[in-house]
């Protein structure tokens, strides 16, 4: 007896210890997964729903935190029982075809717990990162209403902030915020979003992978320091598009971000983490967890340059007058044809350069004659089209391919709601059933769909040099910032290359025909982007008569690697 009054003594005791330094709220986790290498810890607690922490040892990065889909019947996918949990350890190298890394070490510890209500909750910890994902198996067909995302982050970060206005637009500069209490509500933003400690070395990125009939990923804040995912609703009626520059724009939405069968994986939830600048170049996390390259053979898949028309207003001359004893024939925008391109080619041809690309403006009245020439010379011809067209007109791409086209510059989705997101897939598909390179404009970040379909070499979702056309935000600073944040995503779509280089205070936007526009910094920053950037189709943007004024600049860029 008495040593049982000792022992509910000392239990009092450690209960109210429990109770001074233990934070209200919070309770000794259910479940814990551990990195490879011992740097990050996710913490799941399970009761009547999923919380969740993330810390570097004794350093919470994240607080606790809900993470749930919630269904238009009332259930809640998270809120179920455990049945029972497996774990398991990985290690393995998968090779990348394309890419900076010629193969990537995937390690990593896995946790899944399985629910009584037939769905599952699956948690990896990398080295480079955590993630989780839903699988659900349910019969029939589930509408979500909406996702739980939240993570309420520990300390005072500095928010990197890639700021939205509207639902269309994936190009965006980034808004810096000292801290997430200092931004204003209703503000929401496309991911990755970055956030670092100025308290500690450590830096978090928030974004998606293996994103695939499911509206993509954006951030908002959440009231304190918590921030939260959210998602474009529905598309009930839509836009039918009248020219080539528009689009199936949305009219009215539902009230649910997604229609689904009930039986499927859903998209991966991505906490990239690191505790220096430099990792972030060379973070593969988002493309670890992509579904593997779906093409049997792509073997036909080459990166390289290409020369491009679009961004000089294809003046190859000041007042775009031929030069017939220098070989250059009447150019400018109201001079496309063959006779232009074919110069493009034989320039092209003769400096290492595989591709040549050929943006809005184009006739099939003469690609057919110009890619004979083209392929003859060993040069591929890439076209531009807008999605609407490639997505409506059936056989699109496989007229291209007869015609001798060996890619497509697709643009204008301007969407990444649920039947958006569906149209990357069907587009990488349809080029690669035609062994067909292409690059997506006006698009979403790729989200590991550049592992899944590596036809598709670039992604724009990122503000590149034609925008220098309009505004004054593109400026070397956020050239700078772009390999931290954006490429964590996958591959941009940048287009560097500009020789008309100037200082902030002589810059002027230039959206004027018969003018080239100009860029900020210095041809050694523009240079640079061709090492430093990923982008897999190398765009040199500026006139051929620029380069050939510069022959060590020609030089570099006939044998910079892509």
């Amino acid at each position: 007896m008495k040593n049982y009054s000792l022992s509910l003594r000392a239990s009092l005791i450690m209960l109210l210890l429990a109770a001074v330094f233990t934070p209200a709220g919070t309770r000794a986790a259910d479940y814990e997964v551990n990195s490879p290498n011992g740097q990050w810890t996710i913490l799941l607690n399970v009761d009547n729903g999923v919380r969740y922490e993330i810390k570097s040892g004794e350093t919470q990065l994240i607080a606790s935190s809900p993470i749930a889909l919630n269904l238009n019947d009332g259930r809640i996918i998270g809120a179920g029982t455990v049945k029972n949990t497996e774990t398991n350890s990985v290690e393995n190298t998968i090779p990348v075809l394309i890419g900076k890394n010629k193969e990537l070490d995937e390690k990593y510890n896995e946790l899944i717990i399985h629910f009584n209500e037939n769905y599952d909750l699956t948690v990896r910890a990398y080295n480079e990162g955590i993630a989780y994902r839903w699988t659900t198996a349910l019969e029939g067909n589930i509408i979500i209403d909406n996702e739980d995302f939240v993570f309420n982050l520990a300390g005072n970060p500095t928010v990197y902030f890639p700021e939205c206005s509207d639902w269309e637009n994936f190009e965006r500069i980034y808004e810096i915020y000292t801290s997430i209490p200092a931004m204003r509500r209703n503000q929401f933003s496309v991911s990755p979003v970055l956030y670092t400690y100025p308290e500690s070395p450590y830096k978090l990125a928030v974004t998606e992978s293996d994103l695939y009939d499911y509206p993509a990923l954006y951030v908002e804040p959440a009231g304190g320091n918590a921030m939260r995912g959210m998602w474009a609703k529905y598309p009930k009626t839509v836009e039918e598009p009248d020219n080539i520059f528009s689009q199936h724009k949305p009219l009215t939405r539902y009230d649910y971000i997604a229609s689904v069968t009930g039986s499927r994986l859903f998209p991966w939830r991505v906490f990239i983490l690191s505790n220096d600048d430099k990792s972030l170049l060379n973070n593969e996390l988002v493309y670890l967890l992509a579904e593997p390259c779906r093409l049997t053979d792509a073997s036909w898949v080459v990166p390289g340059k290409t020369t491009w028309e679009w961004w000089h207003k294809s003046m190859l001359t000041p007042d775009a007058k031929a030069d017939p004893a220098n070989g250059i024939p009447a150019n400018g925008n109201k001079n496309l044809g063959f006779d232009l391109y074919k110069y493009y080619v034989d320039f092209a041809a003769a400096n290492n350069i595989p591709y040549l690309t050929l943006d809005a403006g184009w006739s099939e009245s003469y690609i057919r004659r110009l890619c004979t020439y083209a392929n003859n010379r060993g040069v591929k011809i890439i076209v531009w089209t807008w999605a609407s067209c490639a997505l409506e007109e059936a056989g699109w791409c496989a007229k291209q391919k007869s015609f001798g086209v060996s890619g497509a510059k697709i643009d204008f989705f301007n969407r990444n709601d649920q039947i958006a997101m569906q149209w990357g897939h069907r587009l990488a598909q349809e080029l690669a059933d035609s062994e067909m390179i292409g690059l997506f404009h006006g698009c979403p970040v790729p989200a590991g769909l550049n592992r899944t379909y590596p036809n598709i070499l670039n992604y724009e979702a990122v503000r590149g040099n034609e925008d220098n056309f309009w505004r004054r935000q593109v400026v070397p600073d956020y050239r700078v910032q772009i390999p931290f944040i954006r490429s964590l995503a996958g591959p941009e779509d940048f287009t560097p290359g500009s020789l008309r280089n100037v200082t902030r205070n002589a810059f002027t936007p230039l959206d004027v025909d018969n003018t080239v526009p100009m860029t900020m910094g210095t041809r050694t920053h523009e240079l640079s982007m061709y090492v430093i950037f990923d982008q897999w189709l190398g765009f040199l943007c500026d006139a051929p008569t620029e380069y050939m004024k510069y022959p060590d600049i020609l030089d570099f860029l006939k044998h910079v690697p892509t």
